[in-house]
């Protein structure tokens, strides 16, 4: 009862949309339905871009493109987001203009936003942005169907030593771990034995040795218990 009437009343909002206002009941109908492969692949993704001052070197950190998060090096500092191929950061979704914003770093300042009069506007924390704005740690930026929160990392701490009981108990840590991978890992050609030789035969090899030759009678032998273990296992 309770979810038909939640169902009632979401249809009714949608039907004082359609009734009063068209234009903003297409633009949200648009909004759900413009994503395309690479709007899936980011949907449900924490996205974000990072800008970093680093000595003298200045990029954004981002997960926006790729499978996973790159270093954006830009001469100017200036880092263009849009649907177009020349955008600095290209995302195919047709809701961003080919060039639909930019994001400048200004020295002693910080990193600014601007909106490069894009058709469907560039919004932080909701709220549109008309000219430009300078981004705050957290901020959550909008540009068409693109979401993607802000950081800001200007400076850089050096931390103290790690005690060296932490150090000694990760050590231990890393040696039980690869025992118990050496332990997991299947057995490779070079440690099998074949089930037809004898222990005499299955002595150890060094690297180091070549191989002992057998004479034809060895070799006969070898092949004699070969193909009797065969008719044993028919």
């Amino acid at each position: 009862m309770i979810e038909l009437e939640q169902k009632l009343g979401l249809y009714q909002v949608f039907l004082n949309l359609y009734e009063n206002n068209q234009g903003l009941l297409n633009e949200i109908l648009q909004l759900e339905n413009s994503h395309d492969r690479s709007l899936k692949r980011l949907r449900g993704k924490y996205t974000y871009i990072i800008g970093v001052v680093e000595d003298q070197r200045v990029y954004l950190l981002a997960n926006l493109m790729g499978n996973g998060s790159q270093k954006l090096f830009q001469p100017q500092n200036i880092w263009t987001i849009g649907r177009g191929q020349k955008a600095g950061i290209s995302i195919p979704d047709d809701r961003l203009s080919r060039n639909h914003a930019a994001i400048q770093y200004v020295p002693d300042r910080g990193f600014y936003l601007h909106d490069l009069n894009s058709t469907n506007g560039t919004y932080v924390n909701q709220e549109p942005v008309s000219d430009r704005i300078l981004l705050q740690d957290g901020d959550r930026v909008r540009l068409g169907s693109l979401v993607f929160y802000f950081s800001c990392c200007q400076e850089t701490r050096q931390l103290v030593n790690t005690p060296q009981e932490i150090i000694n108990t990760l050590n231990k840590l890393e040696k039980s771990a690869f025992s118990q991978e050496q332990k997991e890992l299947p057995e490779t050609s070079e440690h099998k034995t074949c089930f037809f030789l004898t222990d005499e035969d299955r002595k150890p090899a060094f690297r180091d040795r070549p191989a002992p030759e057998l004479n034809p009678v060895q070799q006969s032998e070898i092949l004699d218990r070969f193909f009797h273990q065969q008719r044993n296992s028919l």
